[in-house]
């Protein structure tokens, strides 16, 4: 809640520094920030497969790492550290 209520007054301290409203009919050209430079020049090089499915098929691999197993005791009572995780 302090965080909230500080947050709160220094936003109505200060001004933000916006640019000017956009105009539809001449947008700008410029580059977004570049959160992950080295995804966005991957993703210019190979497209699609560089900037969206090989960065998502790593981050599927990492959401299905806990799943594969592969040591040959593969029961809870034996595992009990890895099944209480």
């Amino acid at each position: 809640m302090l965080t909230v209520s500080l947050i709160l007054v220094v936003s109505l301290a200060f001004n933000a520094p916006l640019e000017q409203p956009v105009n539809v009919m001449h947008p700008p050209t410029g580059q977004g920030a570049l959160v992950f430079p080295g995804v966005a020049g991957v993703g210019q090089l190979f497209g699609f497969w560089g900037g969206i499915g090989i960065p998502g098929l790593m981050v599927a691999m990492l959401f299905l790492a806990p799943y594969i197993d592969r040591t040959p005791r593969r029961g809870p009572l034996v595992r009990q550290g890895a099944a209480a995780g």
